[in-house]
């Protein structure tokens, strides 16, 4: 007999003795990429990691699926998976003063289109791998995923305001080609990276 709806709520937050109910908070997660600059000697390219992942405000996690593809027999249509499909994603920063937020997406803007001459970069210089890394309050159970062919479509700097007490937030948004779960990868649930990231901040 297939279980029947709970109607009491009780087993919410984890208090049900055979599997935890506990919310994934949408706070405790992180968004970095481990280099951005061109060449680890360029300017801020050591610190690239630490200084986008301590600046993120917002972020959308990746959304992805494929391209349905109909085929009509009689009259009816069957569904079959097509391409891959992956929407871009809108990570949303906030602006320091001294921390070189806005400097390191400049220089990687740059790389993708430099406005002084109208070039636009090579790929295989210009996309990188981001992480999205997920966890639960008490930092276990980590979940995260690789997002390849990453780089800046678009690059809003802001708005200034001088009707409110707000900070300024610069919001890119990513074209990615692929992304692939941690459970994918290996077995292990974590990832040097990740680790890396979480040490180092």
């Amino acid at each position: 007999m297939p279980d029947v709806p709970k109607l009491l709520g009780k087993f919410l937050g984890g208090s049900d003795p055979t599997r935890t109910y506990e919310p994934q908070r949408s706070n405790a997660g992180y968004f970095f990429i481990p280099t951005i600059a061109k060449k680890a000697s360029a300017p801020f390219g050591p610190t690239n990691m630490n200084v986008i992942a301590l600046a993120v405000d917002t972020f959308k996690l990746p959304s992805f699926g494929t391209e349905p593809i109909q085929l009509g027999w009689m009259n009816e249509h069957v569904n079959v998976a097509g391409k891959s499909v992956v929407d871009d994603m809108d990570v949303v920063l906030k602006d320091y003063v001294a921390a070189p937020v806005a400097d390191i997406l400049e220089d990687w803007f740059l790389q993708v289109y430099n406005p002084v001459n109208g070039a636009i970069g090579y790929a295989n210089e210009f996309k990188k791998t981001a992480y999205v890394y997920l966890f639960a309050t008490d930092g276990s159970t980590p979940r995260w995923y690789e997002l390849d062919g990453c780089f800046i479509s678009k690059y809003a700097r802001g708005d200034v305001d001088q009707n409110t007490s707000d900070y300024i937030k610069i919001t890119i948004t990513l074209s990615i080609d692929r992304v692939i779960p941690n459970y994918k990868i290996n077995s292990f649930g974590t990832s040097p990276v990740v680790e890396d990231v979480l040490l180092q901040s």
